[in-house]
This record gives structure tokens, sequence and C-alpha cells, in this order.
């Protein structure tokens, strides 16, 4: 994980919407739908020796920093994939990938109702109180076909 997506996590944390506690995004339950949506992808990451035991290397192996847990204007909870990139070419990548059939079935099966990728310059992050407006701003506009957003800082 990046020091960008620690920094995301200890904010998440400090303002109370982190949510990697839940049962749906227990190592075990995560790595078995890995093996089974992404099986490629399991067996390359065993092949090369990833410990898929710790739950860092699990959600690495995902691209996710965080999960979040947000509410929005009509009181609906919504569990959030959050990836953090700073290279903007790589970001839009990784939404496209997000976007397929494959990843959006892995989210479902982890009780994740959508993913978003922040690009962020590690230089000029949010403060605490910018960060609560850009994310809960993000959590009342509509979901698109995918699911996945791209929220370019």
């Amino acid at each position: 994980m990046s020091i960008i997506g620690l920094r995301f996590r200890s904010m998440a944390a400090r303002i109370k919407v982190l949510s990697l506690n839940h049962p749906d995004l227990a190592v075990e339950k995560v790595r078995l739908v890995i093996s089974d949506r992404l099986a490629e992808m399991f067996d390359k990451a065993r092949s090369n020796g990833t410990d898929l035991d710790d739950p860092y290397e699990v959600w690495e192996l995902l691209s996710i920093d965080a999960v979040i847990s947000l509410e929005d204007i009509q009181g609906q909870h919504h569990r959030v994939a959050i990836s953090i990139v700073e290279n903007e070419a790589r970001a839009y990548r990784l939404m496209k990938q997000r976007q397929a059939y494959s990843w959006k079935d892995v989210r479902v099966s982890l009780g994740m109702h959508c993913h978003w990728v922040i690009c962020v310059n590690a230089k000029h992050l949010p403060d605490d109180g910018e960060w609560i407006d850009i994310l809960y701003h993000q959590i009342d506009i509509p979901r698109g076909w995918s699911d996945c957003r791209l929220i370019n800082l």
C-alpha cells in the first residue's frame, strides 16, 4: 500500500467512515472471492510468492486502499471501495479495469456498492474537512452503469 493510501485510510478512520471490520471483508472471504472470481490473478499472485493470508497483501492485489461506509442524502448506507492514485493515466486504466463485470462481481460478493478511484497529488492532499465534503458530495451523485467512478482532485 502506498503512503498516500495509508494517509487516506488514517483520515477515514479519524472521520469515522472506515469500514474494514465488516464480516464480508474478512481476509478469508476476500481470498475466497478472489480465487473464485479472479482465478488467474489469484494463481499468478500465489506463484509469485504473495502471502495471501496477509490482509494488506490481499487488498494490494485488489488495488483497494480503503473501504468506507457513507450515508447518502436519502439515508441509505453504501460501502465504497477506494483506490488512491497519483498518476492520472494509471487512474484511468484502473477505473476502466474495475468497470469489467468480473470486478463488479468481486465488489458485489464483498458487499461493496461501488468503487471510486481517486486521483490526487500527495503534496496537495485535502484536509479532513475537505475530504468530508468530497466524499459526501460523491455519494449523493447517482451511480452509473458500472458503479465505478474516477474522482480527479
